[in-house]
């Protein structure tokens, strides 16, 4: 299962085990990042968010062994906090078409590591994206992933499977210590479970490997009870929209996740847990006080612990007496639309590989290089930021599938993408200057004049730059649904030209000042002609302060941004850009 986070995602909440069932919302990766962001800094003065407990549900005697003593485990989804911070970023001015001044500030880059998972730890399940395509990967973090009816339909799939094991009560979270205090004491009770009964389910993980603190959640783990081998069986189950076993690469991304599973259990057994490290990393404090019915319940359940220290002591002592997982991992893969079983693949555990597939995700991650495209350019055609990606990878038309075509055709098709190509790989016109001076001296009433066409590539850089991940810039439908023609370029990227303009023809001036009033959206592919004129020259100890009457067209002749800038020139010699108009 992909995980959300160390909240075991759910949509219905049994309260106290009285039936009483509550709605709870699902739960996005990049969402809960930012909620723990949102709960550390509110924990002050936000309102207590929801937590839930689990006990097991009650079993068939003929598919496991069943005990007298009671399991409860606990969750804790802070939905509160989850209204209050939302990953995706707000509309722009410029975006609504809004005739207001608008200023935006650029931050100092930081990697994917420290924007999206420092609070966090790295989830398995961005090891397993990595591997699939890097570039996916990213845009995914930048821009989020459209949720498809499959996914829903897995998710509930699970959440169905665990109930079978577990059920959910509620309890509340107060701090930020409460809310790991909840899932380490899910792994602990769930372990025990393990134990006694020989299978649990959505067992949360923790630990320390190849340097970084790594989350993931098991979808089932199983342990014979009669057997002298007692080692832990890993099991993981994807549900598939189509009633075929998956390719290769889906098998191998499914053995890696595994993998992963197998590497943090087997040092979590090994009692490879630096808990100084674990409180420093999440800045967290040991000794700080559990919420009441935190510890109430975790007295209940066997474990009295009222620290956040005492909760990591139990964790580890749970650890201590598992056994290593076994070399053969288990997946399985169901049919969505009546669970049935298509198969089941038994892979041999590689530590090696699974090593130096985590060593190369890091490189990405902390930003030692940028991600590259699937050498497997079949997947591009199931990716919905195909558009953007910098691959250009389209999926096959109906006439290169059908190999009853004509080479004529294919000759014809492959010329008229030569053709198509190279018209777009035109897409900055160049850059020309007009002015009223004959003598290329700036004079009031004088106008400069750039044209360029904005691309996929610019707007996706200037999002990487700026951290704007709107997805009106991103995603067509979207942004149609929104009013608009197609997917916007950023409004701010427009009015770049002002102040390219002035650079490019005054070296070394200085730009003072700049007001906007973004008038009408630009369009990707739109051609638009950036003007600045000379409104007020004056003389300044051998420099000249100029102020700038400032204007964007789309298409020569729609007026979509104007405004006033102020400059400070060198010298009033214009140079010449050349042009090929």
């Amino acid at each position: 299962m992909k995980e959300s986070s160390l909240f075991e995602p759910f949509s219905k909440l049994s309260l106290n085990s009285c039936g009483v069932e509550i709605q709870m919302e699902l739960v996005s990766e990049e969402e809960m990042a930012s909620m723990e962001a949102a709960l550390a800094d509110a924990t002050a003065t936000a309102t207590p968010s929801s937590s839930a407990a689990t006990t097991p549900a009650t079993r068939s005697p003929s598919q496991f062994r069943r005990k007298a003593r009671s399991i409860h485990s606990f969750t804790s989804p802070p939905s509160k906090a989850k209204r209050r911070l939302s990953f995706c970023a707000e509309s722009d001015i410029e975006d609504l078409g809004s005739l207001r001044s608008a200023q935006k500030k650029i931050r100092v880059a930081e990697s994917f590591f420290q924007r999206f998972r420092s609070k966090t730890g790295l989830y398995v399940s961005d090891v397993t994206s990595t591997e699939w395509c890097e570039k996916q990967m990213e845009f995914v973090l930048l821009f989020r992933e459209r949720e498809t009816d499959a996914m829903r339909t897995g998710r509930t799939r699970h959440a169905i499977l665990e109930e079978e094991v577990v059920k959910k009560v509620k309890i509340q979270v107060r701090s930020v210590e409460d809310v790991w205090a909840v899932r380490l004491m899910n792994f602990v009770i769930r372990a025990k479970q393990l134990l006694f009964e020989g299978l649990t389910r959505e067992l949360p993980l923790i630990g320390f490997v190849e340097g970084i603190w790594m989350v993931g959640i098991i979808d089932e783990v199983r342990m014979p009870l009669t057997e002298t081998d007692r080692n832990a069986i890993l099991v993981e189950t994807k549900t598939r929209k189509r009633d075929t076993p998956p390719a290769e690469p889906q098998q191998r991304n499914g053995r890696l996740q595994l993998m992963c599973y197998k590497y943090l259990w087997d040092n979590l057994v090994a009692d490879n847990f630096p808990s100084t490290e674990f409180f420093n990393f999440f800045s967290l404090n040991p000794y700080h006080i559990l919420s009441e019915e935190i510890w109430k319940n975790n007295t209940k359940s066997g474990f009295p612990a009222k620290t956040l220290d005492e909760v990591v002591r139990h964790f580890r002592h749970t650890c201590s007496m598992l056994p290593p997982a076994h070399d053969q991992l288990l997946l399985r893969y169901e049919f969505q639309k009546d669970n049935r079983l298509l198969g089941e693949d038994h892979c041999p555990y590689d530590s090696d590989w699974v090593k130096s597939e985590i060593r190369r995700c890091l490189e990405i991650w902390v930003g030692e290089r940028e991600g590259n495209c699937t050498p497997e350019s079949w997947k591009c055609w199931f990716c919905q930021f195909a558009d953007v990606c910098p691959s250009q990878t389209k999926p096959p038309s109906s006439t290169e599938a059908n190999p009853n075509r004509t080479i004529l055709e294919h000759l014809f098709k492959a010329s008229t993408t030569m053709f198509t190509w190279s018209l777009l790989s035109v897409n900055v016109l160049p850059l020309r200057c007009f002015s009223s001076s004959a003598l290329n001296i700036l004079k009031t009433g004088d106008v400069l004049r750039q044209r360029r066409v904005f691309t996929n590539e610019d707007v996706l850089e200037y999002s990487k730059v700026t951290h704007d991940s709107n997805p009106l810039h991103f995603d067509s439908e979207l942004a149609r649904n929104a009013g608009f023609e197609d997917r916007l370029v950023h409004g701010m990227l427009v009015a770049a030209l002002f102040p390219r303009i002035i650079s490019s023809h005054f070296p070394g001036a200085v730009y003072v000042s700049q007001n906007l009033n973004f008038k009408l959206p630009v369009y990707i592919g739109d051609k638009v002609t950036g003007e600045v004129q000379a409104m007020c020259i004056k003389e300044n100890k051998k420099r000249y302060i100029v102020k700038l009457k400032t204007k964007c067209f789309r298409n020569d002749e729609i007026l979509v941004l104007d405004g006033e800038a102020m400059a400070i020139l060198p010298s009033l010699a214009v140079e010449q850009v050349p042009s090929l108009e």
